[in-house]
């Protein structure tokens, strides 16, 4: 499409292009009331791309549920010229992320109470979407699953606006996220979203919480180098409390804050209303209160006038119905109708046309329709030294119609340029090689008032529309031409059969439908006179041939074989010499490949497979008479991705450690081997207690974790054994020295076994003891 604006896209008129990201573009646009929006457009390298197209689809399909004031609406999609969209509504504003960078800018601080109730209104949205329903009263378990600053816009009017449903997640999305994989942006992901978890609307709710994190403080929260560093940040390492890098940070906003990123879904935020009625209790401590009149005033302050208002104001400019272009339209209508009248009063039951009759195809009229559109619109005017040149839809092998000579009076050029172009929609199909015979009754005059009002040019010249025409009349006289074109006398009628390979198909002759298939016999045709007939059959291409027929030669047939609509794809991969399969089947083709002949129009499926890798599935489209290029990434099969490994430190040493309920060894532990993805590292130690932690392994990294246990509180054991001399004293089966006072013990139950061989006597008791406790117990082997 052209890059010049204003373009025009179907229903839309597109003035500028206002953003473009990694799937679409996103212009400021007109709707066909004079209606200003958005229009987002899938990029055209992305258009073939069936996966990019069904997500596209998908974010139109999930939020034309949603009609909320935070939320974006969606007025439409559809496809014009090959180009998926979505029509929207124009938020004229600026992103959080731009409102805060610009903040910094400037160097003017953003007030924390103002900033929550910005996420309060996002919140809003968030959770209308969290809880929709469809028109049947289903769930439709929507997750946006990208809540970032980019995706929150700020308007003018300080309004909070959630955009960019393009990864979320529905019960009723044409695509959906295979285990494992993860969409959104990497920082402001939660830990099961990194962990490629299921989610809820929990997972949107940590993202806003580093959303208020990092616009309170003015700084980013999981700022590590790669993905790897990213991600095992969000699921491995404490987030810091605002307070430790602001010292007066507002208490009640932190608990919010840290509530929020709780790495736990279970004691986080369960629902975003809960959250925000939270932060808008917050926000009724400010003076003055937080709002949008002066949210509205802060956009200002920071950015000024918006720079889409000019574009805005000159396309309402340009729909304004000033008296000018309501008269011009009013009398256009008037010459469509008088031009549609004389078209549509053709005797429909002659066998051949009248010679004195206009004929125009429906996309002739159109055509001129819509160049009279065009003309009226640009407002143009005929001046002594402007006279238009068009070109009608003509054969191959006739002339066009000659421009006037511009050093003629005006009015002479005028008549000479309108008998020519009324003389060509005036001829009927059998005497189109009599180029320059001229009326202007009827149809013809009615096309003058089209073209006077094409030009603008009504009311502007000097002797008016009826001055025009006795100046074309005129001049159709002094040049001696006929007003209606002779009759060749040597018209014969005949017939013609029409035969196809294979049969069915629809007839057209001379662009007229016939409303039969083949096989079928034409009858009363001219002799030597061109043909043109066309056969068109879902599945092949259309047929064209022009056909003279010979005098004397009776029923005469023609036998037309028709081609198969078919497209090919070449498939590629990365790494080569992988098994092609198709809609199933497998091909004796290996990558890199063409599949041939495959029927164009439909969907086919096509999956690479190789050993050692994981293979993969497109669905791609045929296009007619198209090789397309397809091309697969292939991965390392999980079985053979490289482990990465786990290096375990306490405080104190010596401690058991334990992955995934297997024993590791004593702490230190280093270089514990483990798949990529999350697993449940226990660290337990005598006199300690225990803690265990989920943490996520990334292949070929080290993943570094610390404990720091703490010290339980003992109690104090004293046994005495009588005799003395001899005993043996065991605790938990343990022998311990006598003589026993104040042995320190874990509180509990323990088990005292006191032994002596010389008596051969031998007794076991159970004494309890709790924290700080003094148990003294005697255990006498004598009685």
């Amino acid at each position: 499409m052209a890059d010049s604006f204003p373009i025009d896209f179907g229903e839309y008129r597109l003035l500028r292009k206002l953003a473009q990201g990694g799937m679409a573009e996103i212009f400021l646009a007109q709707d066909k009331k004079g209606g200003i929006c958005a229009v987002k457009r899938i990029l055209p390298h992305l258009a073939h791309e069936e996966s990019f197209i069904r997500m596209f689809i998908d974010e139109a399909r999930i939020v034309s549920h949603l009609e909320h004031p935070n939320i974006t609406a969606v007025y439409g999609h559809g496809k014009v010229d090959g180009y998926y969209y979505i029509a929207m509504e124009f938020v004229q504003g600026h992103s959080l992320l731009a409102v805060s960078e610009r903040a910094k800018q400037v160097k003017m601080p953003l007030p924390r109470g103002l900033l929550a109730w910005v996420v309060a209104e996002l919140l809003a949205g968030l959770g209308y979407a969290h809880a929709a329903r469809d028109p049947r009263g289903r769930h439709l378990g929507i997750v946006h699953r990208d809540v970032t600053p980019q995706n929150v816009l700020i308007s003018y009017e300080g309004e909070v606006k959630l955009v960019d449903f393009g990864v979320a997640k529905a019960r009723a999305r044409l695509t959906q996220t295979e285990a494992g994989f993860t969409k959104g942006k990497l920082s402001y992901m939660s830990p099961e979203q990194a962990r490629g978890e299921e989610l809820d609307g929990r997972s949107d709710l940590f993202s806003v919480g580093i959303i208020l994190h990092e616009i309170t403080t003015n700084t980013r929260l999981f700022n590590k180098e790669g993905p790897g560093g990213i991600l095992g940040a969000i699921v491995n390492d404490p987030i810091p409390r605002p307070s430790l890098k602001i010292r007066d940070y507002p208490g009640p906003l932190e608990d919010i804050v840290m509530r929020a990123l709780d790495k736990d879904v279970g004691t986080r935020w369960q629902t975003a209303e809960e959250m925000r009625d939270a932060l808008l209790r917050y926000g009724r401590r400010e003076k003055p209160a937080p709002g949008q009149a002066r949210l509205k005033d802060l956009v200002y302050d920071l950015f000024g006038a918006p720079d889409s208002q000019r574009d805005i104001d000159k396309a309402k400019a340009l729909a304004a119905p000033t008296p000018e272009r309501v008269e011009a339209h009013r009398e256009l209508s008037q010459a469509q109708v008088r031009v549609k009248s004389h078209v549509e009063a053709r005797p429909q039951s002659a066998h051949k046309p009248r010679e004195d009759e206009t004929r125009m195809m429906p996309s002739e009229l159109e055509q001129h329709r819509s160049s009279a559109r065009s003309a009226v619109a640009r407002n143009l005017e005929i001046t002594g030294d402007q006279v238009p040149a068009v070109k009608l839809p003509i054969s191959r092998d006739e002339p066009e119609i000659p421009v006037p000579n511009p050093t003629e009076p005006l009015r002479v050029r005028l008549a000479r340029f309108l008998a020519a172009f009324a003389e060509d929609l005036r001829l009927s199909w059998r005497t189109r090689r009599k180029k320059w015979v001229i009326g202007l009754s009827g149809g013809g005059v009615a096309l003058l008032v089209l073209l006077g009002l094409a030009t603008g040019a009504f009311g502007r010249m000097k002797e008016g529309l009826s001055g025009l025409v006795q100046s074309a009349k005129d001049f159709r006289e002094t040049e001696g031409i006929s007003e209606r074109p002779a009759i060749d006398a040597g018209f014969e009628p005949t017939q013609l059969r029409i035969v196809s390979e294979p049969p069915g198909a629809s007839i057209t002759v001379n662009e007229i439908g016939m409303g039969s298939v083949t096989p079928y016999t034409l009858a009363d045709l001219p002799l030597g006179e061109k043909l043109r007939v066309s056969l068109s059959l879902p599945g092949y291409r259309v047929y064209t041939e022009e056909l003279v027929l010979i005098p004397n030669r009776g029923l005469q047939e023609y036998t037309m074989r028709l081609e198969r609509q078919v497209g090919a794809v070449r498939v590629t991969s990365d790494p080569p010499d992988a098994r092609i399969y198709l809609d199933g089947k497998a091909t004796s083709k290996r990558t890199p490949a063409t599949l041939e002949d495959l029927p164009a129009d439909t969907e086919v499926s096509i999956k690479v497979v190789k050993k050692g890798l994981s293979p993969d599935t497109k669905v791609v489209m045929v296009v007619d008479g198209v090789t397309q290029e397809l091309a697969f990434q292939l991965e390392v099969d999980e079985g053979q991705i490289p482990p990465g490994r786990i290096s375990v430190e306490s405080s104190p040493t010596g401690c058991s450690v334990f992955v995934d309920g297997n024993f590791a060894g004593t702490s230190p532990v280093t270089g514990v081997a483990a798949k990529t993805g999350s697993h449940q590292v226990k660290v337990t130690c005598e006199h300690y207690g225990e803690e265990t932690r989920s943490v996520a392994v990334w292949s070929e990294q080290t993943t570094d974790v610390s404990f720091t246990l703490e010290p339980v509180a003992f109690g104090y054991l004293t046994i005495r054994p009588v005799p003395s001399e001899g005993s043996v004293v065991r605790i938990n089966g343990k022998r311990v020295p006598t003589p026993v006072e104040f042995k320190k013990v874990i509180p509990g139950r323990h088990v005292v076994t006191v032994e002596n061989r010389g008596l051969n006597q031998s007794r076991q008791i159970e004494v309890d003891v709790a924290p700080n406790a003094r148990i003294t117990r005697s255990v006498n082997l004598t009685q």
